[in-house]
């Protein structure tokens, strides 16, 4: 979190000229350590054997503490983030469940009719092929009868015309008799 610092008015609001007695000079990139501010922090020496006493201003401890209390803010905003992210997470996933199983259920029921509309379609085309069948040898048995009945008419003809001939003959021969 980046923190933005007021103007101070003693440097005539120059920002950089702030900056400059703030910062050590660590190069361009701020190390793990810096957090603390140490730049800001004075030290009295008691003595040149003593180490150094560190002094924090009550301005530099509000801040830490404002920094910590926002730093915690937004950490438990993350955490009710997550929360809800996971609660929608898992209704989702709830949700894909059910479709997928409705899905499933419909494509089994899909595959089962598709099934029976084959097993009919086999036998209607076997029951097809039969009747065709018995159809080709009721026409060649009707083609047989119709030919035989042809052969029986025409003989029966010849004969009524033999017949008819012969009856003719008869009465001309009665007649010259």
């Amino acid at each position: 979190m980046a923190m933005v610092e007021p103007l101070n008015p003693e440097n005539g609001g120059n920002k950089s000229a702030e900056k400059s007695c703030q910062k050590p000079s660590l190069g361009a990139r701020r190390r793990f350590s810096d957090i603390t501010n140490l730049s800001r922090v004075k030290t009295e020496v008691k003595n040149e054997n003593a180490k150094p006493i560190l002094m924090f201003n009550t301005d530099m401890m509000e801040q830490v503490h404002k920094e910590n209390a926002a730093l915690l803010g937004l950490l438990a905003q993350r955490d009710e983030t997550i929360k809800l992210c996971r609660l929608e997470l898992q209704k989702v996933r709830s949700e894909l469940l059910k479709t997928n199983w409705h899905l499933a259920q419909v494509n089994s029921q899909t595959l089962a009719e598709l099934n029976i509309t084959k097993e009919k379609m086999k036998l209607l085309q076997h029951e097809h092929g039969i009747v065709t069948g018995m159809l080709k040898a009721k026409n060649a048995e009707l083609e047989n009868k119709v030919k035989t009945l042809s052969q029986e008419l025409h003989t029966l003809r010849k004969i009524n015309k033999d017949e008819h001939t012969q009856c003719g003959e008869l009465i001309i021969n009665k007649g010259k008799s």
